[in-house]
């Protein structure tokens, strides 16, 4: 698998693997480019290949939410000694995300003695084909409700490449002391308190 330098001509993740589940379009997409650019060797993943990985990326189609798509990734992952480092509708999705989060804050601490760090990603409304596909999926189910207005409060969308500068912050040596972490990047869209 070949490296590319990124555009600040340096390859701060020469060395490091990373497992991108959802990574052949959309967001997905984006943090593998940027993962890839800046000289990681990254294990992509997809229910099917209609979308299109980056050549540099290792890809294995299976679907994270089966048993059987789990452990084709898990053998693909072994089989590259590439380590988790991500993390891409309605109740089921956000039930699984809390407990990819659960899950993941236990593995940090499991994995942390071997010094591999475990975070995650939660992005908000992000202005991709496949966001926008279920944003009027939902919209058809809430119809005849009083709509609210979802512009998140930094006026626009997230982009791919919001959600994929956020990985490569997680993944590089500047967060060398961040394990266990859940990371928003909604531009304010979910309040927390």
């Amino acid at each position: 698998m070949s490296t590319i330098e990124n555009s600040s001509g340096t390859r701060e993740l020469a060395g490091k693997r990373a497992l991108v589940t959802g990574g052949t379009r959309g967001i997905g997409a984006a943090i593998v480019r940027r993962l890839l650019d800046a000289g990681a060797a990254v294990l992509t993943t997809a229910r099917s290949e209609t979308g299109t990985a980056p050549e540099e990326a290792a890809f294995v189609a299976a679907d994270v939410r089966t048993r059987a798509g789990a452990e084709a990734i898990a053998a693909a992952a072994q089989e590259l000694a590439a380590v988790p480092t991500v993390a891409p509708p309605f109740l089921h999705y956000t039930t699984a995300k809390a407990a990819l989060e659960n899950y993941s804050r236990g593995l940090a601490a499991e994995l942390a003695p071997a010094g591999i760090r475990v975070n995650t990603v939660s992005p908000g409304r992000t202005a991709t084909p496949g966001g926008e596909a279920t944003r009027e999926q939902w919209a058809r189910l809430d119809a005849g409700t009083d709509q609210v207005d979802t512009t998140a409060p930094m006026g626009r969308d997230g982009r791919p490449d919001d959600i994929a500068h956020a990985v490569h912050f997680l993944v590089s040596p500047g967060a060398s002391w961040l394990t266990g972490s859940g990371l928003v990047v909604d531009g304010g869209e979910f309040p927390r308190g």
